[in-house]
């Protein structure tokens, strides 16, 4: 027989080892867990590069196309459509850094302005917040920045020493809302029919649910986007 003094010393004993006993499941349950969301990290990091280098391969099989297929057209339409390209792949590239998962407006407009920004003098005047937008919205807007950017080059603001772009951006109901003004160029006046960039960009967002204003203003173009979310 045990004393009531051993008995509570033995059930204290036992109540430990239990107590370290589960400790030790856990601890296994937990260094397994760790394991395997290392593993399922390490696939997924695998299998992004893997996408990010299908896709440049794909990218440069179509350049290589096009470049062949496009030879008798004006140098200047063939130099459109590699452009395009490159500010395709650079949206690929910023996704592809974000895991293609989310990313943010200010980066995605910041990039896809880089080609036509100065050192010496900025160009651009961005103000909005720092939202973040999922990865097909992310490339759909980086195309269309890259076709106002082109745009201002070609016939607009930044075709201009003194040109200058304000980008404005915001949400509401459910929709990215933003404004592209132009100011300092030459006048301007409404085309006598559409370009391609402009034909792109209202298709698209129609395609998109979303919606696309062109305002030829004298003093610049002054376009409001609204893209869904």
């Amino acid at each position: 027989m045990f004393s009531e003094e051993s008995e509570a010393l033995l059930t204290a004993v036992a109540a430990q080892a239990g107590v370290a006993m589960d400790n030790a499941r856990l601890h296994r349950a937990a260094q397994a867990e760790i394991a395997q969301r290392k593993k399922a990290e390490e696939a997924k990091e695998f299998l992004i590069h893997e996408i990010k280098h299908r896709v440049k391969n794909t990218l440069g099989t179509v350049q290589a196309i096009a470049t062949q297929t496009f030879r008798e057209a004006p140098k200047a339409e063939r130099t459109a459509f590699i452009a395009r390209l490159h500010a395709l792949s650079d949206a690929h590239d910023l996704l592809t850094q974000q895991n293609w998962s989310v990313v943010g407006v200010r980066e995605t407009i910041t990039r896809s302005l880089a080609p036509f920004q100065q050192r010496d003098r900025p160009r651009f005047t961005l103000s909005g917040g720092d939202l973040q937008i999922n990865s097909t919205t992310a490339l759909l807007l980086a195309m269309i920045v890259h076709e106002l950017g082109t745009n201002a080059v070609k016939y607009g603001a930044l075709g201009a020493e003194t040109g200058k772009v304000a980008v404005e951006w915001c949400t509401a109901d459910e929709r990215l809302k933003l404004k592209w003004s132009e100011s300092g160029g030459p006048v301007v006046s409404a085309p006598a029919r559409r370009g391609f960039g402009t034909q792109m960009i209202e298709r698209t967002l129609r395609g998109e649910q979303g919606a696309a204003k062109f305002d030829y203003a004298p003093s610049g173009l002054q376009c409001s986007l609204e893209i869904r979310l």
